[in-house]
């Protein structure tokens, strides 16, 4: 009987901890957020992004390459000058992705704050867990101290003792 007691309030001062040890790695991880994203968030767009600025840039470069090709290939000095000219417009598209792509890489999440807010969730989940097991441990517990704490009452009533 008192075992039972026991436990339900320990687990009571435990799971009242527990919430506030969870409410404090809550504010840790929010200092982590970078522009209300999540560092793994946005380190997956930065590579996104930069997939994406790589696929353009390959084909940049492929379309630069057939230009020259047909440029050398061409014989007529008016298709020559349309060629160069489109020749130097793919060039400052290549050097505009260039940048973009350099200007990304500097952007990214380092990986120290990567590193604390996986370990921050970590250990947030592990103690969310060990509250719902808490949590249910108290629900079973519930009942039977709330039996113990009346019995005890009406006892001390009928004695018309003063606790």
């Amino acid at each position: 009987m008192l075992s039972i007691v026991k436990i339900y309030i320990k687990t009571r001062s435990t799971i009242k901890v527990v919430k506030g040890e969870i409410h404090k790695f809550d504010e840790q991880i929010s200092t982590l957020y970078i522009d209300g994203v999540t560092p793994l968030e946005l380190q997956k767009r930065h590579l996104i992004e930069k997939r994406k600025l790589v696929e353009e840039i390959n084909k940049q470069k492929q379309k630069l390459d057939k230009y020259t090709d047909s440029l050398q290939v061409s014989t007529s000095d008016k298709e020559k000058q349309i060629l160069r000219v489109d020749i130097e417009n793919i060039k400052i598209e290549l050097d505009k992705l260039k940048k973009s792509k350099a200007n990304l890489a500097g952007r990214v999440v380092k990986k120290s704050i990567i590193k604390s807010y996986v370990d921050l969730t970590r250990e947030k989940d592990t103690l969310t867990r060990e509250l719902r097991r808490d949590e249910k441990i108290l629900a079973q517990n519930t009942a039977a101290f709330n039996s113990i704490k009346a019995a005890l009452t009406k006892a001390l009533i009928s004695k018309k003792q003063r606790v």
